[in-house]
């Protein structure tokens, strides 16, 4: 049925396959005679069953070979002596027991009638003695001669025998005539044999009896006969390049399938039938068209061609059996009129027997007209040569109507026949066939489409995970391997899911917040360009999203009863309305402002619930706290000890008083001075209870300079050791107005020019202190966790 999907294209789908190949095919790989086991070879006597004696068939050094060897045709015949010159009758005529005997007198005997056998070529003969010697010769002999043109010519001599001789019962003694070139038939018809039995002494040894002598005669005589050699051969397991037409395919207009086949629908009235388009495989051509029908059929026959399978030219008449028109496709037109078509077949390449051999030897004596060679194809004749024509012969044969009959395979029978009726010489003929081809047969090699499972529709969930699905793996082609397979997506809606291949798999991904349909074509192509695709969809189903709360930071500082507002994220793709809570009482969510407000009332870690909830649905989260009581200091007053505008150069106590206002008690306050931005001195407050108010003086030595206003500037906490609620206020200042220095006034010794014990001291504690100062001033600030 290949051939006819290929004749039929065009009323089919044409599938996405493609051909990977042509090649011929030998339909007679034995043609060339190397395996003579693929041969079987028979012989017989003509009109017979009877196995051949003269003619054989033989496979051998590459070549077959129908050997005719027809020898001599030798036959013997014995004639017997018819008279005795010596009245020796009893020694005539066929050995019969009866003899002439003697022990000195000749025994001559003659008349050997050949007449019946004159013109035959002779051969041979061998003189018959029938005679018998009963006891042994010790002196006596006997010898035997013959005479022809009055010589006698000794042949034999019987002496010196042990025992007696007997050639009388059983066969007789024969003797060969040597030299036939010198013999004639009328040498034979003349001969006389004489039989002597010489005796020595005066008692004889025994004595000489005769009972006959002849003469066998082998001769070449006319014969005829008949004999035949075959040889056999078959090819299965082929694509035969022939198909069957199908007559109820095509149209038909008068005609009519019946038991027969196609035939009129009225007698004697024309009716056509057309066939459907016949469309030459790939690389190949269309050969000729045979036909089979009843005797007496009257059919005809037209064709028209095409080069694109639609587009056809005109009708032109057409002879059955002869080549159609090398084109890519033809349309046939039958028109009967009378009889009936049993079926209709079409070759491709016009299969050939090509048969090249020779005619050997020597055909004299052969029946020409009976004597011949022929080849059958499935038992069609195809070839009948005759085997009397000496030489080489090369003969090319179309046998695509032999092939039709058979759909399984090829016979090819070779066999020769050779009749003679000759002179009876030897004969050697032969016909030999050294290469028997058959061309004509094609493979078509497809390259067919991949084959993969189908991936089937699919329904994801709007915001869930895409999908993974297995496709290369369960790819098959069958020239590509999975791997080098290339694969191709037509996504309808992208803006719904991507589409994409991943180490063989099928990736869907959804795009945010999107629901509905997409149809998606799968394309996977082969390195030859034939594919395979399905169309499938993703059904996207839509949800109601969840409110989106972003995570709080880890864990969020907050002072104790104190009101702090703590950033909140919330969005929602598919509400506007959202409501928020949270599982504390001092706490409060803002969605316009985006803020969480606590007011937390005991220090330590605290977790707070806070849910944001839609029409639909609700997320939580948790707002860590970590409450803290802090202590809160700032100057609240700057006091100079003494006098209002003190004078230049006197040392006088400044007094600094830090308030703490916080919630828990602050320990070893540092308190720094400075006066026009110059250190004056450093101070510590062991501690400042909560709400306490705490002091420090500073011993300040007013400069000597042009300026009687000074800035005193004090702060607090400078390094920052102690957590406060705000670190801000930890500055303040005033202004100082002082007094130039009074004039000095001259001691005329009532004073000591050294310091007093007490001002002595009293400077080296204001060194230490000021040394203190110093330390803190410049001393780096301590490490502080930000929050």
């Amino acid at each position: 049925m290949l051939l006819l999907v290929l004749f039929l294209l065009p009323t089919i789908p044409v599938s996405a396959r493609s051909v990977h190949s042509t090649t011929n095919v030998d339909l007679l790989p034995q043609g060339n005679f190397h395996d003579a086991s693929a041969w079987t070879l028979s012989d017989s006597v003509s009109f017979s069953s009877a196995p051949a004696e003269h003619t054989t068939a033989m496979v051998a050094d590459q070549r077959l070979t129908l050997l005719h060897e027809r020898p001599e045709h030798l036959v013997s015949s014995t004639v017997w002596a018819s008279s005795s010159p010596t009245n020796s009758n009893a020694s005539i005529g066929a050995p019969d027991g009866a003899y002439t005997w003697t022990t000195g007198p000749v025994i001559d005997v003659t008349g050997f009638d050949v007449s019946g056998l004159i013109g035959n070529e002779l051969k041979a003969v061998n003189l018959l003695l029938a005679i018998a010697i009963p006891d042994g010769l010790q002196q006596d002999s006997v010898r035997i001669s013959h005479e022809t043109g009055g010589t006698y010519d000794l042949v034999k001599t019987f002496a010196h025998t042990p025992t007696g001789i007997d050639y009388m019962q059983g066969q007789p003694f024969a003797i060969a005539f040597t030299d036939m070139d010198n013999w004639s038939w009328n040498d034979l018809a003349s001969l006389t044999v004489r039989l002597d039995y010489v005796s020595v002494g005066g008692t004889d040894d025994s004595e000489l009896r005769v009972d006959a002598v002849g003469l066998d005669i082998d001769m070449v005589t006319p014969w005829y006969g008949g004999e035949q050699a075959t040889a056999i051969t078959t090819t299965t397991d082929v694509a035969i390049p022939v198909e069957h037409l199908e007559l109820d395919a095509g149209s038909s207009n008068g005609v009519a399938l019946g038991t027969c086949g196609l035939q009129p629908t009225v007698a004697g009235v024309e009716g056509t039938w057309t066939s459907p388009t016949l469309e030459r495989p790939p690389e190949q051509r269309l050969g000729r068209v045979a036909m089979v029908a009843e005797a007496g059929t009257n059919a005809t026959f037209e064709v028209r061609t095409s080069t694109d399978g639609s587009t056809f030219g005109g009708w032109q008449a057409h002879t059955i059996g002869t080549l159609l028109p090398d084109v890519a496709s033809v349309q046939l037109r039958m028109t009967i009129s009378e009889g009936c078509v049993n079926g209709l077949s079409l070759d491709i390449n016009d299969p050939t027997l090509t048969l090249r051999g020779r005619v050997f030897g020597e055909v004299a004596g052969f029946l020409a007209a009976q004597t011949r060679w022929a080849a059958y194809v499935n038992g069609v004749v195809v070839a009948n040569e005759p085997a009397t024509t000496l030489g080489s012969f090369h003969l090319e044969i179309p046998v695509g109507h032999a092939l039709a009959l058979d759909e399984d395979g090829v016979e090819l029978r070779i066999g020769a026949v050779f009749t003679w009726d000759a002179n009876g010489s030897a004969s050697t003929t032969g016909v030999e066939i050294s290469s028997a081809v058959l061309s004509g047969g094609f493979d078509v090699t497809w390259d067919e489409d991949p084959v993969c499972d189908p991936v089937g529709d699919q329904t994801l969930t709007e915001d869930a995970g895409g999908i993974v699905l297995p496709l290369l793996t369960r790819c098959t082609d069958d020239r590509t391997s999975s791997d080098s397979l290339s694969v191709t997506f037509d996504n309808a809606a992208p803006n719904l899911v991507s589409v994409d291949l991943s180490e063989g798999q099928i990736r869907v991904a959804l795009q945010p917040e999107a629901s509905g349909i997409a149809s998606i074509t799968t394309t996977v192509t082969d390195v030859a360009g034939n594919s395979w695709s399905e169309g499938w969809s993703v059904t996207v189903l839509n949800v109601d999203d969840s409110p989106v709360l972003s995570e709080f930071p880890g864990v969020v500082p907050v002072e104790h009863e104190v009101a702090t507002e703590v950033p909140l994220q919330v969005t929602d793709v598919d509400s506007t309305e959202l409501t928020a809570s949270t599982n504390r009482s001092w706490a409060t969510v803002d969605l316009d402002a985006g803020v969480v407000r606590v007011v937390p009332p005991t220090p330590g870690l605290v977790a707070v619930g806070v849910t944001v909830c839609d029409a639909t649905s609700c997320t939580a989260r948790t707002l860590d706290l970590e409450v803290r009581a802090l202590a809160d200091l700032h100057i609240e007053e700057i006091l100079i000890d003494g006098e209002i505008e003190p004078n230049q150069g006197d040392v006088v106590g400044v007094t600094v008083y830090v308030r703490n206002s916080g919630a828990v008690d602050a320990t070893l306050v540092d308190v720094r001075l400075l006066a026009d931005g110059a250190l004056v001195g450093t101070g510590t407050i062991a501690i400042i209870d909560a709400g306490g108010l705490g002091s420090v003086t500073i011993d300040w030595r007013i400069p000597e300079s042009d300026d009687l206003v000074i800035r005193i500037d004090a702060e607090v906490d400078r390094g920052a050791t102690i957590d406060e609620r705000d670190e801000t206020n930890n500055l303040a200042s005033t202004v100082v107005t002082v007094k130039a220095a009074p004039e000095p006034t001259s001691n005329n010794g009532s004073a000591s020019a050294g310091l007093s014990p007490g001002a002595t001291l009293g400077m080296t504690v204001l060194t230490l202190v000021a040394i203190l100062g110093l330390f803190a001033a410049f001393a780096p600030k301590r490490v502080r966790k930000i929050e």
